[in-house]
């Protein structure tokens, strides 16, 4: 799943009507589902994503805030971290990320 698979599934139950608004995201027949509610409904339509769980969606939404700019501090507070180091954990470059930023030092003008 990709961020912008994640967001058309935001968009398509009707997120951003709701934008700015306390108001819970996941609403079951019984009001706002609980975590566990939400853990049963991830692994009942994952499909075949193996990795894919609450886990993976916190951390993924820590690095893209940390890949766009973000503070650590605002990165926290966002995810409901009272440690920065909880949020370190999260947000630890990939190789990927690591070949990136020294590719930065490396292109000519």
């Amino acid at each position: 799943m990709t961020f912008n698979d994640a967001r058309l599934a935001l968009l398509s139950i009707g997120y951003y009507k709701n934008r700015g608004a306390v108001k819970p995201i996941f609403v079951g027949q019984q009001g706002q589902l609980n975590p566990h509610s939400i853990q049963n409904l991830i692994e009942k339509y994952k499909g075949d994503l193996e990795d894919f769980s609450p886990h993976s969606l916190g951390h993924t939404f820590c690095k893209n805030l940390i890949d766009a700019g973000v503070g650590l501090e605002m990165v926290a507070a966002l995810a409901g971290h009272e440690s920065l180091e909880t949020t370190k954990r999260y947000c630890e470059p990939s190789p990927e990320d690591l070949a990136l930023a020294v590719a930065l030092i490396s292109q000519e003008d």
